[in-house]
């Protein structure tokens, strides 16, 4: 019989990667403890754009198999060897499955599940950020699946994203105007679909979780995520693992944090400019507020920090200078 399927997301830096090791060492679940990178460096767009077997077989071999060997050399998990992970996966693909996400998802699954020797657990636990984009999509694919969204006060989730612009999205090509452009369109995005999923999906189907209640009582969390899941809570799920060993978590500032912390809880004051907060305010009026994230400037004040902002958005994004082009109006 299948796996029955748990699905974490949420925006990038909102605290997915915690919450999955969290995850990590209950003894009925097999985690796979990466982001799957299958919804956006695979499905649908690259799928698209390629229908050659051996283009795809080469994107998943990619993707997926060297993902997972650089995972378990930075992890240090000499104990599990990633050729076996990889040919196992790729035997499991058939070439005429290559165009199927849901096949490949469940490929994905059964290699790690056979490495690490958890064939005989029933649940399987997988993370994808913003995959709840494609919450109807999956639902077809995963009948039995179940969908967790982590939610964060979005001037925190920027304080997060911003703290990592000179070291690592700086060579994704993104400064932090664009940084927080991302944020206000995906993130925007993904907190009003926390909204509309849970309502369209039903409770027991969809889960919204506030990272701040995570970190702040993660006991009382994880039994409420427990009890969604249909599984008895363990002691385990209070300290963050990989493979069941402790994990010094995932934050750009390097901080080696092997437990659950609401250090960075309400800090947004302290690590983005009055200007940022209140633009973030703006574009996310009336769905914070739903959510527990109380605004603290004035609609004048953000309305000002936007128009200057809304300056470098339209030139960067949309402005296209015929001048310049030669396609002057005739």
């Amino acid at each position: 019989m299948e796996n029955n399927i748990i699905l974490l997301t949420g925006h990038r830096k909102c605290g997915t990667t915690l919450f999955l090791n969290l995850f990590d060492h209950h003894p009925k679940l097999c985690c796979y403890p990466w982001d799957l990178h299958v919804l956006f460096a695979y499905f649908p767009e690259f799928l698209k754009n390629n229908q050659r077997k051996n283009i795809l077989l080469k994107r998943l071999e990619t993707i997926i198999c060297e993902n997972v060997k650089d995972k378990i050399v930075k992890f240090k998990l000499k104990h599990l060897d990633s050729n076996i992970f990889s040919q196992c996966f790729l035997n499991l693909l058939k070439n005429n499955s290559l165009d199927n996400p849901a096949h490949v998802i469940r490929s994905l699954i059964k290699a790690w599940s056979r490495l690490v020797l958890e064939e005989d657990r029933s649940i399987s636990v997988i993370k994808e950020v913003s995959s709840e984009i494609y919450a109807g999509e999956l639902y077809d694919w995963f009948p039995n699946l179940k969908i967790i969204q982590l939610i964060r006060d979005p001037r925190d989730n920027y304080a997060s994203l911003k703290s990592g612009v000179s070291n690592y999205y700086k060579k994704l090509g993104e400064n932090e105007n664009e940084t927080l452009a991302s944020l206000l369109h995906r993130g925007l995005l993904e907190m009003k679909l926390a909204l509309i999923n849970e309502n369209r999906f039903g409770a027991d189907r969809y889960m919204v979780i506030r990272f701040e209640d995570l970190v702040s009582n993660p006991e009382s969390s994880m039994r409420k995520v427990s009890s969604f899941i249909g599984i008895d809570f363990n002691k385990t799920m209070l300290q963050p693992t990989v493979c069941g060993y402790p994990t010094q978590g995932n934050n750009f500032e390097k901080i080696k944090m092997f437990s659950v912390t609401s250090k960075n809880v309400s800090r947004w004051s302290n690590r983005i400019t009055k200007t940022e907060a209140k633009i973030i305010e703006f574009y996310f009026k009336g769905v914070m507020e739903q959510f527990g994230y109380n605004p603290k400037f004035s609609d004048k004040q953000q309305s000002e920090a936007v128009a200057e902002y809304y300056k470098w958005l339209n030139y960067r994004y949309y402005y296209h200078d015929r001048f310049i082009m030669g396609l002057k109006k005739p």
